[in-house]
């Protein structure tokens, strides 16, 4: 059996192939159809808690049909497959972030990964990790979120302590390479 060539998607239907809670192309599987007909993307949908069915027909199309990257409208010019999509994304340069503090700071910076350091080292000096070291507060309760720059690259550092628990949890992502492949470290503290 041949194989198909790639195929870009005209740009006229670019507007009518959208997922309905983000808003991007639908490029990523899986894609579920919802009863309405709306369709959702493999970067929103929930695998614990699907909506719609599995569209496994549009799925088999996404192999050969090429898309511009999400990022497309920040300088990106890739297009890769619905295969690939999904791999290019998570470490495009054009991407755009939310600040990693805004859970504990409601910073509502968005930006370009390029920008971070700056926006750290402008906003946020005391998450600025200058070694890849830290102490740890076993008294008091703590979440904290740093970045540490280190080796040309930037990493997001997640800590956690409940001292009342004996519980400590650590998270260790490079955010220049989206890979998934966090060190997560939890830890019971023997007393």
């Amino acid at each position: 059996m041949a194989v198909p060539s790639m195929m870009s998607v005209p740009e006229e239907l670019m507007d009518r192939l959208v997922c309905i809670k983000c808003g991007n192309v639908l490029s990523v599987c899986p894609v579920y159809t919802l009863p309405n007909e709306d369709a959702i993307c493999g970067r929103c949908v929930d695998l614990k808690n699907q909506d719609g069915i599995r569209n496994r027909s549009y799925e088999i199309l996404l192999e050969i049909l090429t898309f511009p990257c999400m990022n497309k409208k920040f300088g990106c010019m890739e297009n890769r497959t619905g295969k690939n999509m999904y791999e290019h994304e998570q470490k495009c340069l054009h991407r755009r972030i939310n600040c990693p503090t805004f859970a504990s700071t409601s910073c509502d910076w968005f930006g370009e990964i390029d920008n971070l350091l700056e926006h750290f080292e402008n906003n946020h000096v005391l998450n600025l990790m200058k070694e890849p070291s830290f102490e740890v507060n076993f008294v008091h309760k703590f979440e904290e979120v740093s970045l540490l720059p280190y080796a040309d690259s930037l990493f997001i550092v997640t800590k956690l302590g409940e001292p009342q628990k004996k519980i400590f949890w650590c998270s260790v992502q490079n955010i220049l390479n989206m890979k998934m492949k966090n060190l997560n470290i939890f830890s019971r503290l023997k007393s």
